[in-house]
């Protein structure tokens, strides 16, 4: 038996999970909590070394492929993800790589100078982000 991924959406405010409907590319609301912003995480959720001002777009990154190095605390994470990346208004966003495969493992948050180090890749991958802060 084989395995298929299903894309679909999650309500930021709420966390509930849908299928879209044929045709629609992007809801207008969240179905559960009817919240206009189920994209966009609270402001108070977000912690302010998440908040990250970038030469990206929010939906230039969101659903991108990325190949990573991103070296915390002399602690290297690496790999291949996609973004995950939200857009907190005022030229603000918050981006996120999460694994392809694990998808319920917690997202890597990138810091001002991580985002910093976001670059297009002509390889394999669109993007790259290799940090060794």
């Amino acid at each position: 038996m084989s395995k298929v991924r299903i894309w679909g959406f999650q309500c930021s405010r709420c966390g509930h999970k849908w299928l879209p409907r044929d045709g629609v590319d992007q809801p207008q609301v969240c179905p559960s909590c009817k919240s206009p912003y189920w994209d966009r995480p609270r402001r108070a959720d977000v912690k302010p070394e998440h908040s990250v001002t970038c030469n990206w777009q929010a939906t230039e990154l969101d659903g991108k492929t990325v190949e990573y190095e991103v070296v915390r605390n002399k602690k290297t994470k690496a790999g291949v993800g996609f973004f995950s990346a939200s857009d907190l208004g005022e030229g603000r966003i918050q981006i996120m790589i999460r694994d392809p495969i694990d998808e319920d493992s917690e997202p890597l948050r990138l810091v001002q100078a991580e985002a910093d180090c976001i670059k297009t890749h002509l390889g394999k991958y669109r993007f790259s982000c290799f940090s060794r802060a």
